[in-house]
């Protein structure tokens, strides 16, 4: 069953809400992470460039120190380091060594400044050293520199800003630049003394390199982040339809479950049958002492007087009066087997015979299948009983046919005795025992319950024991092995069988056996995938090659393929050896 289009359209709808807020929510996680490591990455640019400051300004404050300590470094004078002119006043500025050699005096904040002026552009950071009171003008402070020394007499000791110079982005730092004792040789004219500050030492990082990195790590954030921004609405997409197709699934699986409710509640209520499922009730030791009805269809109602009674939540010993013996046994029977339970009851509410099909235990749950079998059981009454009229008529008949044949027998017997012909008493004889076959079988049957003939072995011993006192052959001549075990056979195979083997004993005792020849007869009745296989056969001298024995002219192999054909058999034949009779029937 397929949802509604309402269903439908309230799903999309809400859906599509859940969709839009997840949208929002994870653009707004994702732009908030790439802001937050924006705002990092300058952060750490800016801690990087002022690390990178304060070292080259470490650098130079030691540079400056070991020169002071040693009062400045006399060089040879050049182009490119005259002699001071604002250290005429130092006595010693110009000296001339012994070998006439001449050197003039660098002293630190000279050797200091041509350092930054000459490596700047080798490693892009800039020096600078100035005083609100300087000897060379070209060390004379910048707005920013001013800034910075008065911050210094106030007792700052750094100053570091972001700015500009000649339009470049820099790190500006300085720091205050202290007299020492060293500086004095120099400066002392100017009335410093030791412990002032006597100007600041600046240092400028360029930042474009900072800048182009931090560009770098900011479009390699927005790239991955914004991967995973387009991945998680991809993400959101595919959940949504995931989501809509499961809820539009669920409420179809939900619909076809009502739908085979439905059908399965008409099933049950229109079934002639009273169905109950129960629910096992259990003791503290997890042993079932009751059970419960817990759901019931229309036509159990009908199967005793339960009307007016609430069904639904009813005990089994309370509404049927079980015993708890009997419910210790229905759970013994289904803890060892837990299969489908067979049993019939007797309702003296409605004088009705039921057969109950109870169901194997599932989740503590089982269902009772209540059949109605009274008018079943009034049948089989009566045909138990017309089978029991029929059986005491068989009976009679078969009486009345043994004693008729006794009666042949014994007519046979005596005129077998007035014929002096040798042939013509062979041939009563012959008929007689083929009667007397016939006769135990309706003897035996007549014994018998159930008019079947449930040892077969011993009608064939009796019936060959008769045989060999017939022709009066003794069994230290011709020996006999019957072979025949559990084999049970109705009327309609009882007496052909009788009269086959009959018939072929009869042929072995008469023809294979010549001139008191010694021999031995072999008697085998066996049930092969359902097919009864007679083998009858001696070791004589055999019958001959030329007989067809399904077309023989004698009278008894004749009357052999007669009986085999009413069987609805097939017989075959073996002359090695002696002669076998292989027969064959369902």
């Amino acid at each position: 069953m397929r949802p509604s289009n309402n269903y439908t359209k309230v799903v999309w709808q809400r859906v599509y809400r859940y969709t839009i807020i997840a949208t929002i929510v994870w653009t707004i996680l994702i732009w908030t992470f790439i802001i937050h490591l924006v705002f990092h990455e300058l952060q750490e640019n800016r801690e990087l460039a002022k690390i990178e400051a304060r070292s080259n300004f470490n650098k130079d404050l030691a540079f400056r120190s070991w020169a002071t300590s040693h009062g400045g470094v006399y060089v040879p004078p050049s182009k490119r380091t005259p002699p001071n002119p604002y250290l005429k006043h130092v006595p010693d500025r110009d000296i001339k060594t012994t070998t006439g050699k001449s050197l003039t005096l660098m002293n630190p904040a000279y050797m200091l400044r041509q350092m930054m002026n000459e490596y700047s552009d080798l490693y892009g950071i800039k020096g600078r050293i100035t005083s609100l009171k300087v000897l060379n003008p070209l060390n004379a402070p910048d707005e920013w520199e001013k800034k910075a020394l008065l911050a210094f007499n106030k007792g700052i000791n750094e100053v570091i800003e972001f700015a500009k110079i000649n339009n470049k982005p820099y790190l500006r730092l300085m720091r205050p630049m202290v007299t020492k004792k060293a500086c004095l040789k120099c400066h002392s004219f100017q009335g410093y003394k030791v412990g002032d500050i006597r100007g600041g030492i600046g240092v400028s990082v360029p930042l474009n390199h900072y800048i182009a990195m931090g560009d770098q790590s900011i479009r390699l954030f927005f790239f991955s982040y914004g991967s995973v921004w387009l991945l998680g609405l991809a993400t959101i997409g595919f959940v949504t339809y995931i989501s809509k197709h499961h809820l539009l699934e669920r409420k179809k699986i939900e619909n076809t479950l009502k739908e085979s409710e439905e059908n399965l509640r008409t099933i049950l209520d229109t079934m002639t049958e009273g169905v109950a499922l129960n629910e096992i009730v259990y003791d503290n030791n997890n042993e079932m002492i009751d059970y419960r009805i817990i759901n019931v269809n229309k036509h159990f109602y009908d199967t005793a007087d339960y009307k007016n009674i609430n069904v639904i939540g009813s005990l089994a010993t309370e509404l049927y009066g079980m015993s708890s013996d009997l419910i210790k046994s229905f759970w013994e029977n289904q803890k060892k087997d837990n299969k489908t339970l067979y049993t019939e009851m007797y309702s003296p509410f409605k004088n009705r015979c039921f057969f109950i099909s109870t169901s194997p235990f599932v989740n503590n749950k089982f269902v009772t299948v209540f059949f109605d079998i009274t008018e079943r059981k009034e049948a089989e009454k009566k045909i138990q009983e017309s089978l029991k009229e029929k059986e005491i008529l068989l009976r009679e008949i078969h009486h009345r046919v043994k004693n008729n044949m006794q009666t042949i027998i014994s007519l046979i017997k005596l005129q077998s005795r007035q014929i002096k012909d040798e042939q013509a008493v062979n041939l009563l004889k012959e008929c007689e025992n083929r009667i007397l076959s016939m006769d135990r079988i309706h003897a035996k049957l007549y014994q018998t319950n159930d008019l079947i003939i449930n040892n077969f072995n011993d009608y064939v011993k009796d019936l060959i024991n008769n045989l060999f006192t017939s022709y009066n052959i003794p069994k230290s001549k011709i020996n006999y092995i019957i072979n025949i075990h559990n084999i049970s056979l109705g009327l309609n195979l009882a007496i052909p069988c009788g009269l086959i083997i009959n018939e072929l004993v009869t042929n072995c005792l008469k023809h294979a056996f010549p001139n008191d020849k010694k021999g031995e007869i072999k008697i085998s009745l066996v049930v092969i995938n359902d097919t009864f296989e007679l083998t009858i056969g001696d070791n004589g001298i055999g019958i001959a090659d030329s007989i067809d024995i399904t077309n023989a002219d004698t009278l008894g192999l004749s009357l052999v393929n007669g009986w085999v054909k009413q069987i609805k058999g097939k017989i075959d034949v073996n002359i090695v050896d002696g002669t076998q009779f292989f027969i064959q029937f369902k």
